[in-house]
């Protein structure tokens, strides 16, 4: 299959069937700063989670999400390193879509006749997390499909 670019970091990423493959023994990261830092590459922003919770360990929760490197660096000292990591969707930035049962891209596939445009994802337990950037150049290549 061909490869198709990634709207987010402008790399290349094989296609659908090849991405999994692609994933391959890579360690995923452990800590909240590791985990935040793949977030904060692609400016994202991210609030910090009790570890193994989706409880958020700050009082505002999502209203408290950034991509500022010192507030990252800060929550990193404050909370327990195994703390877990939260994107945070804004209409003006990232939305997500969580794809629990990882069959999200055939079924859009079959749906379509089409691929999932092309994003940052990230491979849970379960299936997937896609991270799609909401700008206009970016969602005008949606409206068109």
């Amino acid at each position: 299959m061909s490869a198709i670019s990634n709207s987010l970091t402008n790399q290349s990423i094989p296609a659908f069937d090849d991405f999994l493959a692609s994933l391959g023994p890579s360690a995923p990261p452990e800590t909240f700063l590791e985990r935040a830092n793949v977030m904060l590459a692609r400016d994202i922003p991210i609030i910090p989670l009790l570890p193994k919770s989706k409880d958020p360990c700050t009082r505002h929760a999502a209203y408290d999400a950034t991509s500022d490197p010192d507030v990252i660096d800060k929550w990193a000292i404050q909370y327990d390193p195994t703390s877990n990591c939260a994107a945070v969707a804004s209409f003006d930035a990232f939305w997500m879509v969580d794809d629990d049962r990882g069959t999200l891209a055939a079924k859009y596939k079959a749906d379509t006749g089409q691929d999932l445009p092309s994003t940052f994802s990230v491979k849970t337990s379960r299936g997937f997390h896609y991270y799609f950037d909401s700008s206009e150049e970016f969602m005008g290549k949606l409206r068109l499909r």
